[in-house]
């Protein structure tokens, strides 16, 4: 039996998707607010409602379960939403992984982000042998997945057999409002400028192949950047831009515009109580120059691709026009 939290989320969902391809049986954990959608799209899914944050309904949930995909998570820059992200990535990994022992699952497969490795690397290439630097501003969303993180390993010292992954940004078919669903949305609205920063890409079903693939395997007690490429957000505009058949953005936003956006956002935010569009930490993280080393990942699964980005982007552009497109 599997077991997979978030299993309405973005990567959760495509994970589900690739999970029932091998028959085996699944139950995935769903909230009241959860997509009702994706039930219906996974009907042999036994669905269970629930919160990881509920220790007892987690010990309920995880009766006869062999493997763990921990997927569920909190991301938000907003700062008002600080104690949430906490709750949710740190205490809530913290009651997964300690009824997964208490429950002696086989393997546990832990979905963090590039968010929580080291932080100071920038213009340098990250690999999962960076350090984190409590010195470095960071984003209380990157605070909290690290930490999450330290109750893996935690658990890993005690005897749970896991592994973590730290996928880059994701790209795929998704909630267009939601998420790197924005991108294409934006790049559809004929934007004026682009950001200045540079970071890493993966598709999603990219990210739920090595996450079955690690299961599978005998790899434990390690992490793995998950990055099929880096890209300045200039030139993932360019991209999206193209197979959207739209303009692409020609003004950057330097940091001192960006300054100036967060700031203003942070105005708006207060006098209509509405989540600000853009913060501080996410004006500073679109502005770093941020380079990723995924290549750790095929070394440990030979037979594992990663699927180009442009490749990625068409097939994503595509999907938007059958949704949204005129």
């Amino acid at each position: 039996m599997i077991l997979v939290t978030g299993g309405t989320g973005f990567l959760g969902s495509h994970l589900l998707e690739q999970l029932l391809k091998n028959k085996e049986p699944i139950s995935a954990i769903y909230r009241s607010t959860s997509d009702k959608n994706i039930l219906e799209k996974f009907p042999s899914i036994n669905w269970i409602e629930g919160d990881i944050l509920d220790v007892f309904f987690l010990e309920d949930a995880m009766q006869n379960v062999d493997k763990v995909y921990h997927c569920a998570a909190k991301i938000s820059f907003n700062p008002k939403e600080e104690e949430l992200l906490e709750r949710i990535n740190i205490d809530g990994t913290s009651n997964v992984v300690n009824t997964a022992l208490d429950q002696n699952i086989k393997k546990l497969i832990h979905v963090s982000s590039i968010a929580a490795l080291g932080q100071k690397l920038e213009h340098r290439v990250i690999d999962e042998e960076a350090e984190w630097d409590r010195e470095i501003p960071s984003s209380t969303y990157s605070k909290t997945k690290q930490k999450a993180e330290m109750q893996v390993y935690r658990a890993i010292a005690e005897g749970l057999n896991a592994a973590i992954v730290c996928p880059s940004v994701i790209l795929g078919k998704c909630d267009w409002n939601e998420g790197t669903g924005k991108l294409f949305q934006r790049a559809w609205d004929n934007p004026k400028y682009y950001a200045t920063g540079t970071t890493g890409f993966v598709d999603v079903k990219d990210v739920a192949a090595a996450m079955i693939s690690l299961m599978e395997s005998d790899v434990h007690s390690d992490r793995f950047i998950v990055n099929s490429e880096n890209l300045s957000y200039k030139n993932l505009f360019e991209l999206i831009a193209k197979y959207l058949n739209k303009k692409p953005a020609t003004k950057a936003a330097t940091p001192f515009l960006s300054s100036i956006a967060w700031k203003a956002e942070k105005l708006r935010s207060f006098i209509t109580n509405k989540p600000p569009m853009i913060t501080k930490d996410t004006a500073r993280t679109i502005n770093a120059i941020k380079l990723y080393d995924g290549s750790k990942l095929l070394k440990a699964l030979p037979n594992f691709k990663y699927t180009p980005i442009e490749k990625t982007i068409q097939e994503t552009c595509l999907a938007f026009l059958e949704e949204v497109g005129e």
